[in-house]
């Protein structure tokens, strides 16, 4: 996965996001602050190089969320997703087609 610094806030269950948050991305996320606001609306784009790694975070963000879009090869060639989570958080998962050599 590319590079991604989001900043969320959330409506009262601030902290439940972040441990699931943690767990979601095991190894790529460094720190995490908690802190509440009047809503939680954002909308993330996530970038992967590797298929099987967007697909284990796929499935992990998916648990008690709404699968918008199933994970599957689209027409411009990628493989690409979207799902709300159990937070309210929308998510966009993108991955090149590896190409056999």
């Amino acid at each position: 996965m590319e590079n991604l610094k989001p900043y969320l806030m959330f409506n009262g269950d601030c902290e439940d996001a972040v441990n699931f948050y943690k767990k979601c991305f095991a190894d790529q996320m460094d720190s995490a602050e908690s802190s509440k606001t009047a809503n939680s609306s954002i909308q993330l784009s996530l970038g992967f190089e590797d298929p099987l790694k967007m697909e284990k975070t796929f499935n992990c963000l998916k648990q008690a969320g709404l699968v918008t879009m199933e994970l599957k090869e689209q027409f411009w060639g990628e493989k690409f997703c979207m799902l709300t989570d159990k937070f309210g958080i929308k998510w966009m998962f993108n991955c090149p087609k590896i190409e056999s050599a």
